[in-house]
């Protein structure tokens, strides 16, 4: 095969390369059944929606490669050998590390990467409470396109025909084949080029026992990153020691995407490797009804508001249609703790002005902070319109009471051990102790109840001598409110609490 395969005319005699891989841009999403973390090319992707039209003659401004209409293409060559690592300890954690490479503008399809295999087995793990997972990644960046959309790029033929006849059809099961061959988004921007990652497993127990010893298991990690692909001889004897110590309390798994780095973790030389292969490794999904505007079908006659008005009737549906096939297990979205509808903390901790998505991100993020509380029916006129309410570990006086116009999250994954919640009650849907009621126990005994039962979450101590039941249990799906309640104590567990002494 002649080494100019990829070339093309371009404005002239003289030919230009075009830049490799770039078909992908052009390809639909299935959030559901992507997993960006995939050994090999991610199953997400899908059949063109867009074609590549070469036919106006467009390149770059410095006239080395052809770029197809309705694009924008950057070469953007950065490469960083080292790797960098990040301790995931419950399935949000692990959600939201695979959102990195896949962002998503518009949600409401469920529970993303679900039907996704490799997902499911990572997620089973995760649900035993039993692992830990520290992910090392180095990665290598070629080019990236964008998509421009007032100018945007033909619609691929055969895409426009299965269109067509979605605009007659009336029945859920058309448009649930049409997302399963077109996708659920398509891509506004794809960056290209290589990553390689190594997944740690690592026991809890373990984990714990690290983080007591102050050990930085992150850095651990990199150390190791650096040795598996043979560049040891970059460290010094005590990180190599390092390296080795960590390896040997970790079940390892390779994951990689595109070239793998070199051995000697020369940036350089992986950059000359990675440029003949570059695949996609992050990228911004736009969700698919948004295609079906004048912006993407100018030229066409197909009635895109029907379809959009149907996709967005459906979509919800969709995950559900999968769970039914037995493709995903559940449809609920993650979320990073527990959800208390008409519920509103005190004291808080900060407050800042923040939509809700972004009020929870900035929690999830800040060091010390383990539960938010949000007005979502205030209006523009109301006091604690869009105000984020943020609470820290070390409040020891926080209250929970019935608001009718406030959320409550809190975060189990990053309490250490448990939360109490003063004066403060669960209204819910107990469960049955497994020694029938508690009549005349303590606090410490409701405490061990609640550690020894898997499906304990939460549970309330009625300190009142007139109360006989005095100690209620909850699992997450019993949790609707909580309601100020004197001489009373609830506890938020941890995500990792089991058989602890209070």
């Amino acid at each position: 095969m002649r080494s100019d395969y990829r070339l093309q005319e371009c404005q002239g005699p003289q030919f230009k390369r075009s830049f490799p891989n770039i078909d992908y841009s052009l390809l639909g999403y299935n959030i559901l059944r992507g997993f960006p973390m995939a050994t090999g090319h991610d199953p997400g992707f899908t059949k063109p929606i867009f074609s590549a039209d070469y036919t106006n003659g467009i390149q770059t401004a410095d006239c080395r490669f052809s770029i197809p209409k309705g694009y924008v293409v950057i070469p953007d060559i950065s490469c960083i050998s080292s790797f960098s690592s990040k301790t995931v300890k419950s399935n949000y954690e692990f959600a939201r590390a695979l959102s990195v490479a896949a962002n998503i503008n518009v949600g409401g399809w469920g529970a993303q990467f679900s039907a996704s295999t490799e997902y499911k087995e990572t997620f089973s793990e995760m649900s035993s409470g039993e692992s830990v997972f520290i992910l090392s990644t180095a990665k290598c960046d070629y080019y990236f396109s964008k998509l421009i959309e007032y100018d945007s790029p033909p619609l691929d033929q055969t895409f426009l025909r299965r269109v067509r006849i979605l605009e007659k059809s009336v029945t859920s099961y058309d448009f649930f084949e049409f997302f399963n061959t077109y996708g659920t988004h398509f891509a506004t921007m794809v960056t290209f080029g290589a990553s390689f990652t190594y997944e740690h497993k690592m026991s809890l127990s373990k984990f714990e026992e690290k983080q007591g010893q102050g050990i930085k298991l992150g850095i651990q990690a990199g150390y190791a990153g650096v040795v598996s692909v043979g560049g040891g001889f970059n460290l010094d004897s005590s990180q190599q020691q390092s390296a080795s110590e960590f390896m040997k309390d970790v079940e390892t798994r390779t994951i990689s995407v595109g070239a793998a780095p070199p051995a000697n973790g020369d940036a350089l030389t992986w950059a000359s490797t990675v440029k003949d292969n570059p695949v996609p490794t992050r990228y911004t999904l736009e969700s698919i009804e948004n295609l079906f505007s004048a912006k993407y079908f100018h030229s066409s006659e197909v009635d895109y508001h029907k379809i959009k008005n149907k996709i967005k009737q459906y979509k919800g549906q969709y995950c559900e249609f999968l769970r039914q096939l037995g493709e995903v297990n559940s449809c609920l979205q993650l979320h990073p703790g527990v959800m208390m509808k008409k519920t509103k903390l005190s004291v808080t901790t900060e407050k800042l002005l923040l939509p809700k998505p972004d009020c929870e991100k900035k929690c999830f993020e800040t060091q010390g902070c383990v539960a938010i509380t949000y007005c979502v029916r205030c209006r523009p006129e109301n006091f604690s319109y869009m105000t984020c309410y943020m609470y820290g570990a070390r409040n020891k006086t926080i209250q929970g009471g019935i608001a009718n116009d406030f959320e409550t999250m809190i975060f189990t994954s990053k309490l250490n051990k448990y939360k109490i919640f003063q004066n403060t009650a669960i209204i819910g849907n107990k469960r049955q102790l497994e020694n029938g009621t508690l009549e005349h126990k303590d606090e410490s005994e409701c405490f061990k109840a609640c550690t020894n039962d898997v499906h304990c979450i939460a549970f309330t101590f009625y300190s009142k001598s007139a109360i006989i039941e005095k100690c209620h249990i909850y699992a997450e799906d019993g949790l609707l409110n909580m309601r100020s309640e004197i001489y009373t104590n609830t506890y938020i567990m941890s995500w990792k609490t089991q058989n602890l002494d209070l």
